[in-house]
């Protein structure tokens, strides 16, 4: 397993059009190997300890290389105030483990029991950086809106497969 980590080269190559780019190779340092077999499983192995270490501070939930995490309180105020502290502490872990937490990824959707609640035009304020509060949020595939409904997620299943129906039908 040693020889597979250790003294690994990476280059990037890049085509603009029509123009190929290719980088100098580099030693890869830390990480693990990305589009090999063993990648998934070894990233797994390196964020493993994730929700266990913040087991206490709300629900984590680990997908492939998707972080999702569940935060509940009382009132939109405390909520926000939780929802920010869990994630420094998870911004925390990240830097601790040399790995970037990529914040431009990153979405946030507030459920409500009554459904008062509005998303549109809100933002989380995480480490200087503004997060935006989306009324859709798309988790495993699935896109899921504020109230719980599959409106949204039909529409995109429907636009998907009217772009692939259309040319079988010729």
């Amino acid at each position: 397993m040693g020889s597979y980590l250790q003294n690994r080269m990476q280059r990037v190559i890049m085509q603009v059009e029509g123009q190929k780019y290719t980088s100098p190779k580099e030693e890869v340092s830390m990480g693990v190997p990305q589009g090999s077999i063993m990648g998934p499983f070894l990233f797994i192995l390196y964020v493993n300890d994730l929700p266990a270490e913040h087991k206490n501070i709300h629900e984590i939930l680990l997908y492939a290389d998707d972080t999702n995490v569940l935060v509940t309180g009382n009132n939109t105020q405390h909520l926000q105030d939780e929802t920010v502290i869990t994630m420094e502490k998870i911004s925390k872990w990240c830097n601790d483990n040399n790995l970037i937490l990529n914040m431009e990824k990153t979405e946030a959707i507030i459920f409500s029991a009554d459904h008062k609640v509005s998303n549109q035009n809100g933002t989380l304020e995480i480490n200087n950086i503004n997060i935006l509060l989306s009324d859709t949020v798309k988790f495993l595939g699935l896109h899921i809106d504020t109230n719980l409904k599959w409106n949204k997620h039909v529409e995109k299943l429907a636009q998907k497969l009217s772009v692939n129906y259309i040319p079988l039908e010729y």
